[in-house]
């Protein structure tokens, strides 16, 4: 008999009621590599001592449901689990018209901007009168009527019909954790096979970024309950996956910015960014598996990896001063990603020597720390095409 395994992929829908899967869930699907959340089953062997040598059992004494999946980085199918990483319910947009531009300064003036565009918001800016204006930026300082950004305003721009927009700004919180169901699905014989993992929370996420590749990543998910059965919810349906371009190394990188520092022509090879929520499972006795989840310290952390143009990374990291990260990602249609970690220290920066034939390169890690006057860790801006 010849067996066919389609593996059709992950969805997910969010829970109203943590732990519960909504009535006749509408399952959006995901673009994956592969991986998903299992049931992780701790068993225990008996320690009975007996004059056969035989042993007696094995027990199930445990379980959790945790894993990854991962992922290639595109804009709309994975914009609202990056949300829901952050852990907070409040988020900001960024609508102004009739800004100035001022090239000479690198400044856009408005009145009252200072209180519309924060420090470390990443936006997109565009002007009929002037298109060189035209691409985005990350507000690196602030006064009364004006902000500074980064990267600069082209030399020369004095447009005054300047639209500045960002459709969703969110920073790291500390509010409850949004919840969800995902769901693994499978065919064999044309006979479905469904896998629910219920009161998921997005633990963790990681940026893959490097020379020649595709950005990618993984999604680290932690969860009460697995139920697996060939019998779907009543009533369930399944979204298809949103239209999307999948981002890359080259063209997607518009900025990688470290305050502070002129990283020359050839900057960044390696650029790794991680996010942990250190979600931990509570254990109770009469209860297979979490009765739980809670989220602990979060922690942000990047290794990289820069070829070598001065001393100005050294002396950071020997000095342990403090700098600001910007990344600035846009997909194929236009669609923008914005990362500010406004306060971020070295943790290790080494310039080994490889050997013969090699460019000198400084590879290292740094962990992004609160910002005592903007009060968070790391933000993301998104804007739409």
């Amino acid at each position: 008999m010849t067996t066919s395994t389609n593996y059709t992929g992950i969805s997910y829908i969010e829970e109203v009621t943590a732990g519960t899967t909504p009535p006749t869930p509408a399952f959006q699907i995901l673009p994956t590599t592969g991986g998903s959340p299992v049931s992780n089953i701790s068993t225990a062997v008996s320690e009975v001592i007996r004059a056969d040598r035989q042993t007696d059992d094995l027990v199930i004494v445990d379980a959790e449901v945790s894993g990854d999946l991962n992922y290639e980085l595109s804009y709309a199918p994975y914009k609202p689990l990056i949300e829901a990483l952050m852990q907070n319910d409040t988020s900001r947009a960024i609508a102004l018209t009739g800004v100035t531009a001022d090239g000479s300064a690198s400044k856009f003036t408005a009145a009252g901007i200072e209180t519309t565009v924060l420090v470390g918001d990443i936006f997109k800016g565009t002007s009929v009168a002037d298109p060189t204006i035209d691409q985005s930026y990350v507000c690196t300082a602030s006064a009364a009527g004006e902000i500074t950004v980064y990267p600069n305003v082209p030399a020369g721009a004095t447009a005054t019909d300047v639209a500045l927009d960002a459709n969703t700004i969110i920073s790291n919180g500390a509010n409850t954790p949004k919840s969800y169901t995902f769901m693994k699905k499978a065919t064999n014989n044309n006979v479905p096979y469904y896998w629910y993992y219920t009161g998921c929370q997005i633990n963790s996420l990681s940026f893959d970024f490097a020379t020649g590749s595709i950005l990618n990543g993984s999604l680290g998910i932690m969860g009460l309950v697995e139920e697996a059965t060939e019998t779907a919810k009543t009533g369930q349906t399944e979204v298809d996956v949103q239209d999307y371009t999948i981002m890359n190394a080259v063209s997607s990188i518009a900025t990688i910015s470290i305050e502070g520092v002129n990283l020359g022509k050839c900057s960044f090879s390696n650029f790794g960014l991680s996010v942990n929520n250190n979600i931990n499972a509570a254990k109770s006795i009469g209860i297979l598996g979490a009765c739980a989840l809670a989220a602990f310290s979060i922690e942000v952390t990047a290794d990289t990896e820069v070829y070598f143009e001065n001393l100005d990374l050294y002396e950071k990291f020997l000095a342990a001063e403090s700098f600001a990260v910007s990344l600035i990602l846009i997909d194929g249609e236009g669609n923008t990603i914005g990362i500010s970690l406004p306060k971020c220290k070295f943790e290790t920066l080494d310039t080994p020597i490889d050997g013969k034939d090699n460019f000198l390169m400084q590879t290292g890690t740094l962990r992004a720390l609160r910002d005592a006057a903007l009060d968070y860790m790391i933000k993301f801006s998104f804007t739409d095409a």
